[in-house]
């Protein structure tokens, strides 16, 4: 697999465009149909929504209503949605939709203190809406699993963490009491990414006790962990020989498999063939699958001359509906759909997650035996979660 984009216009120049150059809001004497939004009776394929050959206008019609059987489950596998405060309306579908197994606000940190360890954060649980979320989710028992942020550990304070069984005792109990008192279930473990590959034997010995701490007490353990797989076929931070060192630690393994392009090399967000390498580079044989939940950015990526950056879906609408001029194409290759709009500002090269290319990937997770990890709720159009 070759995906290698040096230049905005490479990537111009070798996708065919499927759609003209009219912008969203020429209706070319048509008269204007006001959007579609919040519950309707009629499902996404019943709408003929789910195709390569969408539009701007498609999209501003029908991106704000999802089907109202909002805790039917489609999907077959276990979905973990990320919350985060800086998103509010994250909280909102968490509570909307029913479908999610587990769900992951990006409440809580773990620090050195003089006594040994403490957990900061508590501050945003809020247990009404902890609640709501419950009750949405309880024909998938949705487990409230928070993500666990290492922070502000020097370099000597991870060497006595790594040297001591004591003191990694202490932190796992430490973690186990902050959980219980707060009345959740689990816990998504953030640390891997940190020490960008190094210490791994001592990263396995440290996950290894917390999760067996946090487990014995029925809580859920998910570890997140980097691709497999870098651009260009580079060896990621975790391999297969930390995955199996782990499997049967951990409950789950929330796999990053996006932001494979970059503004200094622009590109598909998640190249479908990548992320297919990045799980069986992993688990070559289907039994450990299970354990992994492949990654969806519900967030995209917008080039431009001054390099550019992540868009979200309230950012993507409001870029379609100032376009001057929009196309829309299918890349074959990497499965998503690239959107070049000019509007006042100049030219906008956009990555941004379409049905279609989410469809993909969930077939694709189907396939594999896997569950998916959403990043993150809120960010993406509410029809994506329609495919759920």
């Amino acid at each position: 697999m070759d995906l290698v984009f040096s230049t905005l216009s490479i990537v111009l120049v070798f996708i065919f465009c499927v759609e003209g150059t009219l912008g969203p809001n020429d209706s070319k004497g048509k008269k204007k149909v006001k959007p579609l939004s919040g519950p309707v009776a009629t499902s996404i394929e019943e709408r003929g929504l789910l195709h390569t050959t969408t539009s701007a206008r498609e999209i501003l019609q029908n991106h704000a209503a999802y089907h109202r059987a909002t805790a039917t489950a489609r999907f077959s596998g276990n979905v973990l949605g990320y919350v985060t405060p800086w998103n509010n309306h994250g909280y909102d579908v968490a509570k909307t939709f029913g479908k999610f197994s587990l769900v992951s606000p990006v409440w809580l940190q773990v620090r050195p203190a003089a006594d040994g360890y403490t957990v900061t954060g508590s501050h945003d649980v809020d247990a009404s809406w902890v609640a709501d979320v419950r009750r949405a989710g309880s024909a998938r028992g949705v487990r409230l699993v928070p993500r666990l942020l290492f922070e502000d550990f020097s370099g000597p304070e991870y060497l006595q963490l790594f040297g001591s069984r004591q003191s990694r005792q202490k932190l796992a109990e430490t973690v186990v009491a902050s959980l219980l008192s707060l009345k959740l279930d689990g816990v998504v473990l953030e640390l891997w990414s940190q020490l960008g590959g190094q210490r791994r034997q001592d990263l396995t010995t440290l996950v290894g006790q917390v999760a067996a701490a946090l487990r014995h007490r029925r809580l859920t353990v998910i570890l997140a962990i980097p691709p497999a797989v870098y651009h260009g076929g580079a060896p990621g931070h975790f391999s297969r020989g930390d995955f199996d060192a782990l499997k049967d630690s951990v409950d789950f393994f929330s796999l990053m498999t996006y932001d494979y392009s970059s503004p200094q090399r622009p590109g598909p967000n998640s190249p479908i063939q990548w992320v297919r390498e990045c799980v069986e580079t992993l688990a070559p044989t289907p039994a450990d699958r299970g354990k992994i939940l492949l990654g969806l950015n519900f967030y995209g990526n917008d080039y431009t001359s001054q390099g550019g950056g992540p868009i979200v879906g309230r950012q993507f609408v409001e870029l379609l509906e100032g376009s001057k001029q929009t196309k829309i194409s299918w890349d074959d290759g990497s499965e998503e759909h690239l959107i070049q709009i000019k509007d006042k500002a100049g030219q906008h090269t956009v990555f941004y997650p379409s049905l279609e290319s989410i469809s993909r990937r969930l077939r694709l997770a189907e396939r594999l035996g896997t569950g998916v990890s959403i990043w993150e709720l809120g960010q993406g159009l509410d029809y994506f979660y329609d495919l759920l």
